[in-house]
């Protein structure tokens, strides 16, 4: 089995507890500075997945990988090539 970082962007949506006279008096208190108040509540609302990165495993990578790598990466041959290059065990 192959190990991957995955870099990931979240929105997190959270809720603080706020005492004020009106609805847009708590809008602009927490606007000023919403660190002042208590999170009573917070999850991930939304995740997109940004970046795939395999780690080690690369002893295997071979010329099919380096096609499938070109079209995964939009043409960035030489980055590709590189990877390959990078692999190959070095026989003294």
């Amino acid at each position: 089995m192959k190990t991957y970082l995955v870099e990931c962007m979240e929105t997190t949506t959270f809720v603080v507890e706020v005492e004020a006279q009106s609805e847009d008096e708590a809008r602009d208190l927490v606007n000023e500075d919403v660190n002042n108040y208590e999170v009573i509540d917070e999850k991930v609302s939304d995740w997109e997945i940004n970046l795939i990165e395999e780690l080690d495993g690369d002893e295997d990578y071979s010329a099919d990988d380096v096609a499938k790598c070109v079209i995964d990466t939009n043409g960035d041959y030489a980055e590709c090539v590189d990877r390959l290059v990078d692999s190959m065990e070095v026989i003294q």
